[in-house]
């Protein structure tokens, strides 16, 4: 039973995903036939570089051949030129176009390419980036030394610049390889130093990243409510910006929570979810992710055979992609599957192919080259800020004695002028004509902040103006959504009551017709009774439901968990103001009936006798 429902939110959640991604596609071709437009009209070399790598960036999604032919454009013209930052973008688009197909070794090639060019710049914040992107793809490869050292070199770029978000990404990105490497505390205080960054610029993206990232760290020292928490919020932001892979990762990260809370029906449920959107965005590393979890609990449910399918899969697709640390799980998983199966010579040989690759790690020795480099980055910075405050204390000294020799001076002058009284009278002048530009420039300052003033209320009234009709866009939005449920929902009832009343005459008919007919008549009369329980109905309703209220269903199950599917059904049309009739001419049952499921319905919601189900769901 649990297993088909969850075929069923598959499907509409297929369906959804299919119509956001179709959107995203027809906006992106919009803007490549922007780009397009714009290299025509171009004449400028700068200009055709840089379209160049933005079409480039854009086709990575479409047809990487078209995306290597852009980014060959923009390295040829920016070579000429010698624009070094566009020479550096189109190498990092190469390098992109091999790492989305799995083939990190070029990927890494190109981005080395890339951290050359635009060394020759003096822009920090690329700098940063692009020693972030070697850290990224050597982490990727399993050199988690050299990617580390990387990460740390970025992040001293990213000082110098002040940016935060970058700062950010990179704490991130060491708080995953010290959480790899069990350095737990380490780990925590860069995922928390990252996530105070992210909520400082505002950053929901970053944030929601890091907080499932500490999902999976409570999850792993068995802190469930803490990794519930954290990821479920993490999920809700991803949702609201359309990141379908980072939803996957959430369930994927649920599913192995439930894992570890023995809840199978859950755990297989977030899985499904999981592999589907793994799926629909051809993320292989993704889908052998949930592989490697499927195993797990195959194992753990005493059922090896299906375990093996699923772990040699997920083995065969992280040999591809080079993952040293997923391999080891793979074969030591393997390993235990096969001493289930009763094959102990073949287990004792992938207890032997994991040890190996435990061994490449060298996870102890990599750990305590860690702990240098992070002690080395916090020895340079202490004692640059050492350094600065002495530099700072001696300019405060030498202001002070600047301030002595001055102080003098004008003892010295004020005798002076004491003896020198015309002199004095033309300091005298002086000092009113340097008053008089005083005030001349105080007038100016404040007619630069009036008219300052005037440019940003005009900003706030054209702002204002945007989010009105945004506004007004959305409300329209909604209300033709609205209009296809509230059509969607009659036409059932319209289709019920046609077949009701068609059920009625037949049988109207075969009472007074000939036995020889009578057998004819109510194989028809059968089939208009299946007709009017179909769920194809109901298959339809939903999406258009799912369309206008959002995680409607989710919210019930977490909410109300001991409610069926079928009381479900009964919530969402209640939800959209159905009357009692029409719920029971949809559901095919007497109004006295629905009155009972409305009963039934309050005692499972634990809810008071009297309450209004209808206001309660239309403000639910």
């Amino acid at each position: 039973m649990a297993s088909h429902n969850l075929n069923c939110s598959n499907k509409t959640l297929l369906l959804f995903l299919t119509v956001v991604f179709s959107i995203a596609t027809l906006a992106k071709d919009s803007v490549v036939k922007e780009y397009h437009q714009k290299l025509d009209q171009s004449t400028s070399p700068e200009d055709r570089a840089y379209l160049f790598n933005r079409l480039s960036d854009l086709y990575l999604d479409i047809d990487m051949d078209s995306a290597r032919m852009y980014a060959d454009s923009a390295l040829l013209i920016g070579t000429i030129i010698r624009d070094y930052r566009q020479i550096s973008d189109a190498w990092v688009n190469f390098g992109n176009s091999y790492f989305f197909l799995g083939n990190k070794d070029s990927a890494r090639v190109y981005y080395e390419k890339s951290f050359e060019a635009i060394r020759m710049t003096t822009e920090l914040d690329e700098i940063a980036a692009s020693l972030n992107r070697l850290g990224l793809i050597y982490q990727a490869e399993g050199y988690f030394d050299q990617a580390t050292d990387y990460y740390l070199k970025a992040v001293r770029y990213y000082e110098k610049s002040q940016n935060k978000k970058g700062m950010a990404n990179v704490y991130n990105n060491i708080g995953i390889i010290n959480h790899d490497f069990y350095q737990l505390e380490s780990a925590t205080n860069y995922y928390f130093k990252s996530l105070k960054l992210f909520r400082q610029i505002n950053e929901p993206l970053g944030e929601a990243q890091v907080m499932n990232n500490l999902g999976t760290y409570y999850t792993e020292n068995h802190n469930s409510d803490s990794a519930f928490t954290y990821i479920r919020k993490a999920k809700k932001i991803f949702v609201s910006l359309n990141s379908p892979t980072n939803v996957a990762t959430c369930n994927l990260n649920i599913a192995i929570l439930y894992l570890s809370k023995e809840n199978t029906d859950s755990a297989i449920y977030y899985l499904n979810k999981a592999d589907s959107l793994f799926s629909i965005m051809e993320n292989i590393s993704g889908i052998a992710s949930v592989n490697f979890q499927r195993g797990q609990f195959y194992n753990q449910t005493n059922q090896p055979k299906l375990a093996q399918k699923e772990l040699e899969a997920a083995l065969e697709t992280r040999e591809k992609l080079g993952n040293i640390i997923g391999i080891t799980e793979c074969l030591n998983e393997l390993a235990n599957t096969h001493d289930k199966l009763g094959n102990h010579q073949l287990a004792l040989e992938y207890y032997k192919r994991a040890q190996a690759k435990a061994d490449e790690l060298e996870r102890e020795e990599m750990q305590i080259r860690f702990q240098e480099m992070q002690v080395r980055y916090e020895t340079e910075k202490t004692e640059k800020e050492l350094i600065l405050y002495k530099k700072e204390a001696a300019e405060k000294r030498n202001q002070n004695i600047l301030l002595i020799i001055g102080i003098a001076g004008f003892m010295f002058i004020s005798i002076l002028f004491f003896y020198l009284f015309r002199t004095k009278a033309r300091l005298l002048n002086s000092q009113n004509e340097y008053f008089t530009q005083q005030e001349r420039l105080k007038e100016l300052e404040i007619q630069k902040t009036q008219a300052e003033n005037l440019l940003l209320e005009e900003e706030i009234k054209k702002q204002k103006e945007i989010t009105r009709l945004q506004d007004e866009k959305y409300q329209a939005e909604l209300e033709h959504k609205n209009r296809e449920l509230l059509t969607s929902a009659m036409h059932i009832v319209n289709k019920n009551k046609i077949l009701a009343s068609m059920k009625e005459s037949l049988d109207n008919i075969s009472q007074n017709t000939k036995p020889e007919f009578s057998k004819y008549l109510r194989d028809i009369v059968a089939d208009i009774e299946n007709n009017i329980h179909l769920d194809s109905d109901w298959d339809q309703f939903k999406m258009h439901f799912d369309a206008v209220n959002t995680n409607f269903f989710e919210k019930l199950e977490i909410d109300f968990p001991k409610l069926s599917k079928s009381d479900m059904k009964v919530c969402a049309y209640l939800k959209i103001n159905l009357s009692t009739k029409e719920i029971a001419q949809i559901m095919n049952v007497s109004p006295a009936a629905v009155h009972k499921r409305f009963y039934r319905l309050r005692l499972k919601m634990e809810l008071e006798p009297n309450t209004n189900l209808t206001k309660f769901f239309m403000s639910y």
